[in-house]
């Protein structure tokens, strides 16, 4: 007998996974990563962006949106 959640290695699936909203550090939007229009790795961790404005305020000053 398969279980039905064989190969799945994350806890995560289905609408649980689409749910996950995270915030444009610069201008405080709900976005999905999966739908991000692009993101940046700074310091270890991943950001994501709403536009390319917003990606491009963050490129030009990181430290001013990035939390410390």
């Amino acid at each position: 007998m398969d279980h039905p959640m064989q190969g799945h290695s994350h806890g995560m699936h289905g609408s649980e996974a689409a749910a996950k909203v995270v915030k444009d550090p610069v201008c405080g939007m709900d976005i999905s990563p999966d739908s991000a229009f692009a993101h940046e790795e700074r310091e270890g961790k991943t950001y994501y962006f709403c536009s390319a404005h917003c990606q491009q305020k963050f490129k030009a000053d990181p430290a001013k949106y990035v939390a410390k």
